[in-house]
């Protein structure tokens, strides 16, 4: 039973204001992705840091729908990917700025994505709800849509690369 009051909160009431919920979160996150600039990038990408380099890479591109299928992800991922998608090139430049300074660094934000994505795996975590995990650990869990919004950009950068989820 989701609500021991369930004559005054049905499950119907409870599934609409998760959507209305989801769908205003959506909405935040796709008008703050726009402002989104290096100091967010900088914020999430300091907070990757510090789990050790994969061995072996590989950079190989699969279609993105076909690896979202293979991930269960579903419509409400997607957006949130396809919104974070709309940065990928500022993503792209800025962890190239930061990989000129700091060769490692690349490696290093990798791993880190890769080492909590594991560990939701062990917790059994799938699909959607893992993806929603993933975005409030790269923002931190900060409320402030432009931290999250530069936390959806790297994981959707990430994601496009083939550097997390399952191929």
């Amino acid at each position: 039973m989701a609500d021991p009051q369930d004559a005054t909160y049905t499950i119907e009431h409870l599934r609409s204001w998760k959507a209305d919920l989801e769908a205003w979160a959506a909405k935040r996150l796709g008008s703050a992705m726009p402002s989104v600039g290096f100091a967010e990038l900088q914020v999430v990408c300091d907070a990757l840091l510090g789990a050790p380099a994969p061995e072996a890479v590989d950079f190989s591109l699969i279609n993105p729908r076909e690896k979202m299928n293979h991930n269960r992800l579903t419509n409400r991922s997607h957006f949130l990917l396809t919104t974070g998608l709309a940065k990928a090139k500022e993503v792209q430049r800025f962890v190239d700025g930061v990989a000129a300074l700091d060769p490692g660094f690349p490696e290093r934000l990798k791993a880190g994505f890769t080492q909590e994505y594991n560990r939701l795996i062990e917790q059994g975590e799938s699909g959607d709800d893992l993806f929603d995990l993933l975005v409030e650990f790269a923002s931190r869990g900060a409320s402030e849509p432009r931290q999250q919004a530069a936390g959806v950009a790297v994981l959707a950068y990430l994601f496009e690369k083939c550097e997390v989820f399952e191929r």
